[in-house]
């Protein structure tokens, strides 16, 4: 018996209906991969809301500081370093005890993997990586991890804020998506612990604007664990430089969310 063959005509259509399938399949599979990746930093985000508030039921209602002794600039919340001259190592930081119990190291939000790694392999003196450790999430530093006079002036960043201070805990703002932009670096982008306010905190100075570090990397949008515990994904309404960026933030996704140009989704009052 003979066996009939492909002809090459037979074996070209083929091919393309192959390659016509990967091309309509390759955009879906793209997009589930960052919905999953969305999910999982969500996941991860809310994890921080919830180690900062055992945190406070273990400090007499204090909130975790973001950066005890700040001039010392040894000790974050994520982790902690010998001298100023080396990164933050993923120990040693105010909220390290309450996070995985494995390793005390913060779960990093997938889509920021690529860059931390690059960072990771690159000196730090070179690119400014200082705040690497921090999983490409920041803290709400300035009003939740440090405390503050009435008038909104800093009283100590030894300790945080008080927990029962927060007259809108569902408004507002723990952690969130953060990034900072530096030159040198080969991603453009360094870790950032931080997720800066649009105007610095305290009396005359309400109108000082500050440069953006709120990182809006999924799709446009970022995560945002918010004092209750609750997560949410927000959309850039606000960007802005002082001229510290030398490009336009929203060439790296940075910026602000919420309606309002003011402080109040930072602000525990």
């Amino acid at each position: 018996m003979r066996t009939r063959a492909f002809t090459l005509i037979e074996l070209l259509v083929v091919i393309a209906i192959v390659a016509l399938l990967i091309g309509i399949l390759l955009p879906s599979l793209g997009a589930a991969r960052r919905s999953s990746q969305a999910v999982a930093c969500a996941s991860n985000a809310r994890q921080l809301a919830l180690a900062a508030l055992i945190y406070a039921d273990d400090a007499d209602g204090h909130l975790p500081p973001g950066a005890p002794d700040f001039l010392d600039n040894r000790t974050r919340w994520h982790g902690s370093r010998a001298t100023t001259a080396e990164a933050f190592a993923p120990k040693g930081g105010t909220l390290t005890p309450y996070l995985e119990a494995s390793s005390g190291r913060v779960r990093a939000c997938p889509t920021f993997v690529p860059t931390t790694r690059a960072l990771a392999e690159t000196d730090p003196a070179q690119t400014g990586a200082f705040e690497s450790a921090a999983g490409g999430f920041g803290y709400n530093n300035t009003y939740l991890g440090q405390t503050r006079h009435r008038d909104g002036t800093l009283h100590s960043d030894a300790a945080g804020a008080r927990l029962d201070t927060a007259q809108r805990p569902a408004q507002t703002a723990a952690f969130a998506d953060a990034a900072f932009v530096a030159d040198r670096a080969p991603t453009d982008l360094i870790e950032y612990s931080f997720i800066e306010p649009r105007f610095v905190a305290g009396p005359g100075t309400s109108r000082f604007r500050l440069e953006p570090s709120i990182h809006f990397r999924h799709d446009r949008r970022a995560t945002v664990a918010w004092l209750d515990t609750h997560v949410s994904t927000e959309p850039m309404t606000f960007t802005h430089t002082n001229g510290l960026y030398r490009t336009d933030p929203t060439q790296h996704d940075l910026g602000w969310f919420g309606a309002n140009d003011s402080n109040d989704l930072f602000d525990l009052e």
